[in-house]
Order: structure tokens, then C-alpha cells, then sequence
């Protein structure tokens, strides 16, 4: 399972009429939807394109995904109103009881594009930056501006929502993940393009609103896609594939590699991408997309940009200020070998003696942890010298979850198997490529990786409270949100209280 936006088309005859229009040639298919050029029927009226979203997006189950989406990109086409987003001139809900393919589909009639920004990187030259760049970026960033202004986060920001118009003009479309701030986030589905997603967002666990998001995640967006329009669509991270980049992010976020930027990318820009592409959110959450817009049209004046740290970030990143304000520590198992042979640092395990007597938090003999993981559970506490990452804490993490179930299964949070993971958080910690989530000798080693980088994370930030019960809801949810709460979030409490009363159970 991955969490890119599938494409789910809507087949709609030549000729079908719309309102006003006549459905003509098929533009394409978005994530949830369809788009057909709208041919007028009376002269006097523009041609228009048609967005198609499928009827089962209108169940009464207002929890399906599908409903959610189209809920959100109705709701936020008929506020946009600027001339940077997409014009959404109506929203109309197709009556054809004949065809219950189309039958209660929702269109929404939008102003034609001539073609979007993906085509135009499909044709560029590699290393070679788009015509009128810095035009189009200027105008991306002031359809950001308008949404955060609004209190709203696009969370969906990349090429092919990006729109040119017939006079040149950018217009920022696709409003399927748009989502409304409260207080400091927004909640979104777990879906999305993962080579435009902050490297946060994979740590995070699915909440019963979804996952919470801040407008942060599109000024990261922004910085991806910068780098694309500035190099003819070269990503700023390595990998032959969306996923091995998302490895090269994460890795990039903890700090076990740099981000090195296209060395075409004038200087000032290359400023301005490092500080979008910062890996601390807490660095990144301070940069609003106001200042990223001051900074690109002061760059298209011929200007520099002044963002912050902008005079240490002219480099390739690994010299860059913010990107040393936290040294991220280790994030997979099969990380762990190497910093060992280098001497790696307290929290890495060096002596798992078979002979010394049990330690606090081992497994008691008559604990109730089956026999089959008990010693997966011990080989995974054994990565870890953190006292709190103990074999007890483990398997009270693993009964919390999913009663010791290896075949655990639950769609709705996206979470599978004894640990529990989510997919692809699962393989941004995994010892390999190859592991599967759904096997316990793969699954449960990441658990301690994981839970050691949780101990590290929360003696940095001094977070008080009792440590297992801390780790046991970073765990559940993610480090940024026990952070937050300064100890167990309300969301986390029923999950830490188990998790920590099963490792009492179990320990010596």
C-alpha cells in the first residue's frame, strides 16, 4: 500500500450534455476524478473543462474517503475567488437515473487550462530551468498566500495540479486535500504524492480526523517543486523511484544524509529551496509562505532572498544553519550496524552478554508473550541501550496493538500486522527493501528502532513524565506530538496506560 493518490477515472460519453456544455475530448484523470473539455452549446458561452468526481463518492457513509474528498473540493471551489486559483464557475450533482455510472456524480465546471506544469516538465531539458521560472514560482507562491490567508492548506501541491492558462497565467487547481487550519493543524486523509510529503508526515499516526497537518507541509511542497521548475523537473532528493526518494528523505531527516541541491540553481534560490526543504518542522513551522513570497519576488527583481538563515544556506545543506539546529539521530535497523563500528553514540546497545543476569524490564518467565517472539523481542530490545526500550515495554507495545496477532489488520487507521505499522512508515524504518510488515521477524526489530529514536527525541526536548508511558504514545501517534502536549496527549492515553500496564505484567 502506498499513499499516492490513485487514479479513480469516470468514463463519460462524447456528446453528453452538461448544463451549458457538451462533453468533448478527455483532458485527463486526476486522483479522484475525471476532466473533459466542456464545448459550449450556445455561442456566446467560453469553453470550459468539466471535472467529473464518481458518484460513490457521494455514499451516506460520510467516513468513506471518496465522500471526504469530494466533500473538500466542492466546499473550497466555491470560495476560490483570486487569480491564482483555478475559477470553479459551478458545482452541479448529475440526475441520470439511466446511467448509475454517472448518475449522482458531482462536476464542477471550471475555467480551461492550455496545459499544466507536469506537461511542461515532461518536455523540458534536464538541468535546465522552465521558461519564466521565476514567474511561475512567484505565482504559485501568491495562491498559497491567498489559501493560508484563508485559514486553508492546499496539502496536495505538485506539477500537475499547477495550471497555465492561455495568457500565461498560473492558476493552482485540485482542492481534493484542501483542508481548513484549526488552531495550529489541519486533518487530512492519509493520502498524497509522496515525493512532495515533509518528512514528518510519514511519523505520523492516523488520528479518527485523519492526519494532522500544518501549513508547513505546503512550504516544503514548495520547496520540491521549486527545484523541479528550476532544473527541468530533477528532484532534490536521489532515487530511481517515489519511494526510494521517500527513503532519501527520511534519511536526509535524520540526519544520515545531506541534501545536496542542483548545482545549476542560482545561488539565491538555492537559499531559499534549503530553507523550504528545512527537515526540523519546528524550524520549518516558523517560515510562513508569506515570507517564501517576499523572498521569490524579491529574487525575480533581481534581488536576493533574506529568509531566515539565508546566509548560512548557500550551500549544498549539510553546512546550511537550520539544517544543524537538531541532529536527527538513528532511524532504521540497518543503520544500526554502521554507527556501531563507529562508535555510535549511548543510546546504541554494545553489550547483550547472554550471561548477565536479567535486567529490569526483561521478560518474565511466566510473562504472557508467546513463546514463538520472544526472542524477536529480546534481539530487538538487545539494538538499544536505552534502559526504557526494554523487551518488557516491547511486548506490552505489541499486545497493546494487536494482542501478539501477526495478521492484525485495520483499514481505517492504516495499520497492519503485530506492530501495528502503518505501510510506509513501516519501510522508512525497516531493516530493508524487502521486509514485509506482515512477517514479526521484520516488524518487530523497527519497534525498537523507533522507540530508541523516541527516547533520544524526548531527553533532547526534556519532556517530562514517565518514560515508558511517553514512548508508548509517541509510538501510538508521533514524536512531534507528545512534544507538543508535553507528555502523553489525550489521543494517546487509553493506548499508553495498556501498553504500560502489560509491560509491568510482563517484566521481572
Amino acid at each position: 500500500m502506498t499513499y499516492e493518490t490513485h487514479s479513480r477515472p469516470v468514463t463519460v460519453p462524447a456528446g453528453y450534455q452538461v448544463d451549458r456544455w457538451q462533453v468533448g475530448e478527455r483532458l485527463g484523470d486526476g486522483g479522484w476524478g475525471s476532466v473533459y473539455c466542456g464545448e459550449p452549446v450556445a455561442p456566446h458561452d467560453d469553453p470550459v473543462a468539466l471535472k467529473f468526481l464518481p458518484p460513490a463518492q457521494l455514499a451516506p457513509a460520510q467516513r468513506s474517503l471518496l465522500g471526504e474528498i469530494v466533500e473538500r473540493e466542492t466546499e473550497f471551489s466555491k470560495l476560490a475567488d483570486h487569480a491564482n486559483l483555478i475559477h470553479t464557475r459551478a458545482v452541479l450533482t448529475l440526475r441520470d437515473p439511466g446511467d448509475p455510472r454517472l448518475d449522482g456524480a458531482v462536476v464542477l465546471v471550471m475555467d480551461r487550462a492550455k496545459t499544466s506544469l507536469r506537461e511542461l516538465l515532461v518536455d523540458a531539458e534536464a538541468g535546465a530551468a522552465l521558461p519564466e521560472a521565476e514567474r511561475i514560482l512567484v505565482e504559485v507562491c501568491r495562491a498559497l498566500v491567498e489559501m493560508h490567508s484563508r485559514g486553508w492548506i492546499h496539502g496536495d501541491l505538485k506539477p500537475g495540479n499547477v495550471l497555465l492558462m492561455a495568457d500565461g497565467s498560473v492558476r493552482l487547481a485540485d482542492f481534493g486535500l484542501t483542508a481548513r487550519v484549526e488552531g495550529t493543524h489541519a486533518y487530512v486523509p492519509r493520502i498524497g504524492s509522496s515525493d512532495y510529503l515533509p518528512p514528518e508526515w510519514w511519523s505520523e499516526r492516523v488520528g479518527e480526523r485523519g492526519i494532522p497537518q500544518r501549513p508547513s507541509a505546503d512550504v516544503w511542497a514548495f520547496g520540491v517543486l521549486a527545484h523541479q521548475v528550476l532544473t527541468g523537473g530533477l528532484y532534490p532528493f536521489p532515487g530511481t523511484s517515489a519511494q526510494a526518494r521517500a527513503f532519501a528523505v527520511q534519511a536526509y531527516a535524520r540526519g544520515t544524509a545531506q541534501l545536496r541541491l542542483d548545482d545549476r540553481i542560482p545561488a539565491a534560490w538555492r537559499s531559499l529551496i534549503l530553507n523550504c526543504l528545512t527537515s526540523d518542522p519546528a524550524v520549518r513551522n516558523q517560515i510562513a509562505i508569506t515570507d517564501v513570497l517576499d523572498g521569490a519576488e524579491a529574487i525575480q527583481r533581481g534581488g536576493a532572498y533574506s529568509g531566515p538563515g539565508s546566509d548560512a544556506a548557500t550551500g549544498n545543506g549539510a553546512g546550511s544553519r537550520t539544517s544543524r539546529r537538531r541532529v536527527r539521530v538513528l532511524i532504521s535497523v540497518a543503520s544500526l550496524t554502521a554507527v556501531a563500528a563507529a562508535g555510535g553514540g549511548w543510546w546504541l546497545s554494545s553489550d547483550v552478554s547472554p550471561s548477565a543476569p536479567p535486567a529490569a524490564g526483561s521478560l518474565s518467565a511466566h510473562a504472557a508473550v508467546p513463546a514463538e517472539y520472544r526472542g524477536i523481542i529480546n534481539s530487538a530490545a538487545n539494538l538499544c541501550a536505552a534502559p526504557e526500550v526494554s523487551p518488557a515495554l516491547i511486548a506490552g507495545i505489541l499486545k497493546a496493538e494487536s494482542n501478539f496477532d501477526p495478521n492484525f489488520s485495520d483499514p481505517q487507521t492504516a495499520s497492519f500486522g503485530i506492530a501495528g505499522w502503518t505501510p510506509d512508515v513501516f519501510h522508512a524504518w525497516a531493516k530493508a527493501p524487502q521486509a514485509d510488515y506482515m512477517k514479526p521477524k521484520d516488524a518487530v526489530p523497527p519497534v525498537a528502532s523507533f522507540l530508541c529514536w523516541l527516547d533520544k527525541r524526548f531527553t533532547d526536548e526534556k519532556v517530562p513524565g514517565d518514560r515508558a508511558a511517553l514512548l508508548a504514545a509517541g509510538y501510538y501517534t508521533s514524536d512531534m506530538s507528545v512534544i507538543r502536549a508535553k507528555g502523553v496527549p489525550s489521543i494517546a492515553a487509553d493506548f499508553a496506560a495498556s501498553a504500560t500496564r502489560y509491560a509491568d505484567e510482563f517484566q521481572h
